[in-house]
Order: C-alpha cells, then structure tokens, then sequence
C-alpha cells in the first residue's frame, strides 16, 4: 500500500487494492496495474482497438486458425 500510495496517491492505491481485493487477487502487481490504469486513463475506459493482425494469422497458422 505504501509503494502504491508513493507512486498513485492514496486515491488511487485505496481502490485499486479495494478492486485487487474483491477479484480475490491481491498482490502488488495486480494492484499496480490497477492503480496505473485509475490514474492513466481510466480504469472503465475500454481498450483501443488495435492493428489487424490477419496477415500474421495467415502466415503462421495452418488452415488460417489452427495452431498445431
């Protein structure tokens, strides 16, 4: 809490150990994720959609899908 506390603030660190804890998961990199996405961009803001990665499927998976 304290290492959180120093580098979030305590906003930050009380809820991302109060969300660390209702997920049953507390340990400290858990909660520093949390605590960077409450203080970075919001911890309910939903992901950006990323580049297609097709090409690389294609390339490397067998009958476009299939990992053998």
């Amino acid at each position: 809490m304290n290492e959180l506390t120093n580098q979030y603030g305590f906003q930050a660190a009380a809820s991302a150990m109060e969300m660390a804890c209702t997920r049953g998961s507390i340990n400290i990199c858990d909660a520093s994720v949390l605590a960077a996405r409450i203080t970075g961009y919001g911890i309910y803001t939903p992901p950006e959609t990323g580049p297609s990665l097709a090409v690389y499927d294609d390339m490397f998976l067998k009958e476009g899908g299939t990992v053998s």
